[in-house]
Order: C-alpha cells, then sequence, then structure tokens
C-alpha cells in the first residue's frame, strides 16, 4: 500500500511537470528570425555544466516519455488531467467539468503505462 502512495505522489509531480513543460511549447508562426542559412546553427553551450547539460537532456526524455503516456490513456483521463493542473496551477477549484472520469481514476489509468516507460 505504501508504495502505491508513493508511486501516485510522484506520478502527481511528473504530471505536474510535463503540463508546465507542455504550456512552455510556443508554435512558431509567421516568418523564422533566422536567414536561411543560420537556421540549422546553434548557440554554444560551452558555459553550461555537464550537469546542467544532462539534467536538461534527462528532463526533455522523461517528458517525452509523459507525453507518450498520456497520448496513450483516452481522451477523458486527458481532460481529467488538464482540468486538475489547471486547477493547481490557480490554487483554486476554477476549472469544472462533467466528465465521467475523476483525476484519481485518470491518475490510475495512467500508472501502469508509467511503469512500463520506467518513470515510476
Amino acid at each position: 500500500m505504501m508504495r502505491d502512495i508513493d508511486e501516485t505522489t510522484k506520478a502527481d509531480a511528473l504530471l505536474m511537470e510535463h503540463y508546465y513543460w507542455q504550456k512552455s511549447y510556443r508554435e512558431k508562426l509567421g516568418y523564422g528570425t533566422a536567414a536561411p542559412e543560420c537556421r540549422q546553427s546553434r548557440s554554444s553551450r560551452q558555459w553550461d555544466s555537464t550537469a546542467e547539460i544532462v539534467d536538461e537532456a534527462v528532463t526533455h526524455l522523461e517528458m517525452e516519455a509523459v507525453d507518450w503516456c498520456m497520448d496513450s490513456v483516452t481522451p477523458e483521463c486527458r481532460q481529467a488531467i488538464g482540468k486538475e493542473m489547471r486547477n493547481r496551477e490557480a490554487k483554486a477549484q476554477v476549472w469544472r467539468s462533467p466528465g465521467p472520469v475523476s483525476y484519481p481514476e485518470a491518475v490510475a489509468m495512467i500508472k501502469p503505462l508509467m511503469r512500463k516507460k520506467d518513470l515510476l
């Protein structure tokens, strides 16, 4: 039973981190800001520590795995998780939905997928 509580807490944290990760994505619209010959260039990471580079890469891989888990559950589960994350961000019960799946049920459905991806 204790393992299940720990996994639920970890799943909550991963889902919240995924919410913020998804929220930070901005689609590029219109013309790019770089000349065509410079499009593939990237800024140097010479001043970043190795720990920062590795941490960023691990976080990116984890969030892609959570993204796969979110894509694998039903739309009702995604709706319940999204509603809960928006409410947590607002620190109030602002968002409501008459959906058939509650947040705890959605977490229970996504946890086996997270275990499959070795996130829990």
